[in-house]
């Protein structure tokens, strides 16, 4: 009843897969060992030492990408022997058998991990159940046998007449690699059988005639797959059949691959490498607010989709979305983009346009001033406290060293408030000028600091004042040996009360000298 069971379970699958199938065939052999238990090893009929070679062929056939039917033919040797028993009336009795046996069966397999698998190159566990036929002959020897009781016992065993062909059925587990690239495979598979004989070892009555024999087989195989069909790409669907002739897929997407495994196909996949959603064309969403991540401008935040994925935020409420708000913490109109409209210098050109936002200048100059109003802004004039001439980086035309050099010493460097950052640099390039062309002269740099810190403060800052004119200098190529600094800190300041004043007290002053 179960062989039929199982051979018509067989007849059903196939016919129920096999139409519209282009899978391939793969032909092999097999080697391992085979082992039994029955009368004479029962019941540790799996230890090594009764285990004996057995070899095969097969032929399998892919009916699907989960299953497949296989036809086998193995030929083997069981053996055992209680001589070497554990067991002392075992050894006693002392019976030992030789058993040849050949095997042909058909079976069917069921891979539950094809589905989740990407491409056809992975190691891949099977489970497999089938019937065969069995012929096998038994060749017991019961010379060393001492009790008395089963002599006759024994010779009716001689001389039983038994069916030396039955019908297991075959249950078992395997793995298997197949290479997604070369037509080869290597597997290892272990099954048992029960073939519906108590003298698969030869002797039933003089030992245990209740209990059915068994035996198992251990395989190792190698194997080639081809088909019958062309099939460019190797993965088992022939070519007329399939959607995706040039690259190796699976049988469930009709030869197409699906690279990150989303149950959507690459060619209907927008995002093959990704997996995603069926009402995204495979894209994921990851804020999940139905724009897909290759579309959605904000991923990581859910949003509207006539706003590209983006919710609408605006920072400083002045009616413009951060996203296209220039100033998206300061509220402002938007003409002006949501910037506000701030004016530092007070000189009527807003920051957004002021070049120079905190000094007061003319609109000619983009907001920079021109202090002596020679037409020149103070950045490019030379001279910028003295009316000069273009040609002349806006210094006066004609004036001999020593009038450059005094006017120079009437210079002097202003600096904001605690600091020593240097911010204008056109009187110390004039200073390295005049020191570059008259070679003869050196220089004195002094600094000094107002009285709004403590006294260690200021001396502090004075000194980095003049050190980094200084420097400034040396990269211009003023050699250190021409030049020397002093600090004042605050102690030469002016008590004044108005900010020029205060002012005033935050300079470095140039002393040109002629050596």
């Amino acid at each position: 009843m179960v062989r039929r069971a199982v051979i018509t379970s067989l007849v059903v699958l196939t016919a129920y897969l096999l139409p519209g199938q282009s899978l391939p065939w793969e032909a092999g052999i097999l080697l391992g060992s085979a082992n039994s238990a029955g009368d004479v090893v029962a019941p540790k009929w799996g230890q090594l030492r009764n285990s004996r070679p057995a070899t095969g062929i097969f032929l399998r056939y892919h009916l699907h990408d989960q299953f497949s039917a296989r036809f086998n033919a193995v030929y083997g040797r069981l053996s055992g022997d209680e001589y070497n028993s554990n067991t002392a009336w075992r050894r006693e009795r002392g019976f030992q058998f030789t058993t040849d046996l050949a095997e042909f069966s058909l079976q069917a397999e069921w891979r539950p991990l094809a589905a989740f698998y990407a491409t056809p190159g992975k190691f891949s566990p099977y489970i497999f159940a089938g019937a065969g036929l069995l012929h096998f002959k038994a060749h017991p020897d019961f010379s060393r046998n001492k009790y008395d009781v089963l002599f006759k016992l024994i010779e009716d065993d001689r001389q039983a007449d038994y069916a030396k062909t039955r019908f297991p059925w075959i249950l078992g587990l395997g793995v298997d690699y197949r290479h997604d690239q070369r037509p080869w495979l290597l597997g290892i598979e272990a099954g048992i059988r029960r073939p519906y004989t108590d003298y698969l070892d030869g002797v039933s009555l003089s030992a245990n005639p209740r209990k059915k024999d068994w035996y198992g087989l251990v395989l190792l195989s190698a194997a080639w797959r081809f088909s019958l069909s062309q099939d460019a790409d190797g993965d088992g669907i022939a070519d007329d059949d399939d959607e995706c002739p040039n690259v190796a897929g699976l049988a469930i997407y009709n030869g197409c691959p699906d690279t990150d495994r989303d149950q959507i196909a690459d060619p209907f996949d927008d995002c093959p490498m990704l997996a995603g959603l069926p009402a995204l064309k495979g894209c994921p969403d990851t804020d999940g607010d139905g724009v897909a991540d290759p579309y959605d401008e904000c991923p990581d935040q859910a949003g509207e989709a006539t706003r590209k994925g983006c919710p609408f935020v605006d920072t400083d409420g002045d009616g413009l979305e951060d996203q296209i708000d220039k100033c998206p913490e300061q509220a402002g109109p938007v003409e002006r983009n949501g910037c506000p409209e701030i004016d530092t210098d007070r000189d009527g050109i807003f920051d957004d346009e002021d070049r120079c936002p905190t000094a007061y200048g003319l609109p000619i100059f983009n907001g920079c001033p021109d202090t002596d109003g020679d037409g020149i802004e103070d950045a490019k004039d030379h001279c910028p406290t003295i009316f000069g001439v273009y040609a002349n980086h806006g210094c006066p035309e004609t004036y001999d060293a020593s009038e450059a050099a005094a006017d120079l010493s009437r210079q002097y460097l202003l600096f904001a408030p605690g600091s020593a950052d240097l911010d204008k640099y056109a009187l110390l390039d004039r200073v390295a000028e005049f020191m570059r062309d008259n070679p003869d002269y050196r220089l004195i740099l002094e600094g000094f600091a107002d009285t709004a810190e403590s006294p260690q403060a200021n001396d502090q800052l004075s000194r980095l004042r003049v050190l980094n004119c200084l420097r400034y200098l040396e990269r211009q190529g003023i050699a250190t040996a021409r030049m020397r600094y002093l600090s004042h800190g605050a102690r030469y300041a002016f008590n004044g009360n108005t900010d020029e004043e205060r002012q005033f007290n935050r300079r470095v002053e140039f002393k040109l000298m002629n050596d």
